[in-house]
């Protein structure tokens, strides 16, 4: 299951009906034709800003902010791109805030970006960038004004994530002390643009008693199932140093050419990666692989399965990142395993983690209904992703190898009582159950959940059936009412 674990849920704020906005991403590639590319500038536009839902955090970006021209004390241009995550075309309008929600202005797309409709294989994918002129009266440092995708027929804007903010003086020199202090090392050189990721920036994976840098399958690499294992789990020999020694390494071979795991892999982003007052943002528990199920997907069932690392060295290992302010104060953290509701300890690492202000995310079989997920649900703490696969109990069976099916969807329920808005269904989509889609989808609406998640067997590559059976499962969403969420950006590229 950890492998599938890509992102953790944040709380929507602002928002009258505290619906997941979960959205979809992409990249920029250095795709250029001087003949053909065309830029034309966003002008502002008008449109009625009453009883708009904002949406300050979900799983997945729908644009960027990548560039300012001018003096900040002065006139100045902030430009970027931005699509509706719903049909990966244009937003209505981009509408920008200041941190307490207040509009500075509008705009609207009207910059030619050949890179982001190559990104998406999406040709109405074109016209995504857009540009804004500013002056000193804005009433707020610019790094924290706030853009927003706006989609006039969901009266809804969408933030989109400002992940490449001008050079913040004082995150640098948090970062690079706290670079020494935890390694000894200078931190990566972040002047110029380079390949990188999320995981590699700030991730760390607990798993197969080793703390990795991610756990992506990358078909591409030439070493694919190399998770790049930076020190032993275990807390007598835990090492802030070997971990920033490695991911040192690895950032700097993908600044040059490439880190082998990391070729070719989809999560890969070039950008200015900015500097943090923090050395860690996400964290992915699953040092536990204790399992009541044969899922067929599954490496663990086919692989030897380690001796489970004991939960008090977690908590060991957590009160070493936050005691030396590595790990950022709302970090999110995934709880995967194996079956977090078998882990010996699970009540302990939920009631640390919602001690602090982490975003919390369990991915669960649903077998067993835990009331340590169930306590935090009712705390507003934590989201729970339940990966069903199926209605039928015979395709269940098939897939899962056991039936659990029934007890499965009672334990959805259960936990939807709590809060719908934070469970939900997956489906890995596969031959067995591709027939299932509208089903599983009309199942997860009746248990009371708001959106549900789909994915296909990373052990593959999905054909075109597969493919078709994606696009068909996200259609009826749109159709029906329900979130459809992909379980990693790179879905939306198959699923235009």
């Amino acid at each position: 299951m950890l492998r599938h674990i890509r992102h953790v849920a944040r709380k929507v704020v602002r928002c009258s009906n505290r619906a997941r906005s979960w959205l979809l991403a992409g990249f920029t590639s250095n795709h250029s034709d001087p003949e053909i590319t065309r830029e034309l500038q966003g002008e502002n536009i008008s449109f009625s800003l009453d009883g708009v839902n904002y949406y300050n955090h979900h799983l997945q970006t729908v644009g960027t902010r990548e560039a300012i021209e001018g003096d900040h004390e002065g006139s100045f241009s902030l430009s970027g791109w931005a699509l509706n995550p719903f049909t990966q075309t244009p937003p209505d309008g981009i509408i920008y805030t200041d941190p307490k929600g207040k509009v500075i202005g509008t705009a609207k797309c009207g910059i030619a970006r050949w890179d982001i409709a190559e990104a998406f294989k999406n040709k109405d994918a074109l016209i995504s960038g857009w540009k804004i002129s500013c002056d000193k009266t804005i009433p707020c440092p610019i790094e924290e004004i706030r853009f927003y995708a706006y989609i006039r027929n969901k009266n809804a804007a969408y933030l989109i994530v400002n992940w490449n903010p001008s050079v913040d003086h004082e995150a640098k020199k948090i970062e690079e002390e706290l670079w020494l202090a935890s390694s000894g090392l200078p931190a990566p050189d972040k002047t110029n643009p380079y390949f990188s990721c999320y995981f590699l920036e700030g991730g760390l994976f607990f798993y197969d008693q080793h703390v990795n840098i991610c756990c992506e399958k990358n078909l591409n690499s030439p070493t694919p199932s190399d998770h790049i294992p930076l020190c032993k789990l275990d807390h007598s020999e835990f090492s802030l140093k070997k971990i920033q020694e490695k991911r040192k390494q690895v950032i700097e071979r993908n600044q040059v050419g490439g880190y082998p795991a990391c070729q070719g892999c989809k999560h890969l982003r070039k950008k200015n990666w900015p500097y943090r007052r923090d050395l860690f943002n996400y964290l992915n528990l699953g040092h536990d692989s204790s399992c009541n199920l044969l899922c067929k997907f599954c490496p663990s069932i086919k692989d030897h399965s380690p001796a489970d690392t004991p939960t008090d060295e977690i908590l060991e290992i957590l009160r070493i990142l936050t005691d030396g302010n590595y790990l950022a104060k709302n970090a999110s953290v995934a709880i995967s395993g194996g079956e977090p509701a078998m882990m010996k300890g699970l009540d302990k690492v939920i009631d640390h983690l919602n001690n602090g202000e982490y975003q919390v995310l369990v991915a669960t079989n649903g077998t067993i209904f835990s009331q340590a997920i169930a306590d935090s649900l009712r705390k507003g703490r934590t989201n729970i992703i339940v990966s069903v696969d199926a209605v039928n109990r015979t395709v269940y069976k098939t897939i899962k190898g056991k039936d659990f099916c029934h007890q499965v969807w009672e334990n959805i329920k259960k936990y939807a009582e709590i809060d719908g808005t934070r469970v939900i269904p997956k489906m890995i989509i596969m031959e067995e159950n591709a027939e299932e889609i509208e089903a599983f989808i009309q199942r997860s609406i009746e248990s009371g959940v708001k959106s549900v998640m789909f994915d296909y067997d990373l052990n593959t590559v999905p054909d075109q059936k597969i493919i078709d059976a994606m696009k068909r499962f996200k259609k009826y969403c749109d159709d029906h009412g329900i979130l459809g969420i992909p379980a990693r950006p790179s879905l939306a590229e198959m699923t235009n």
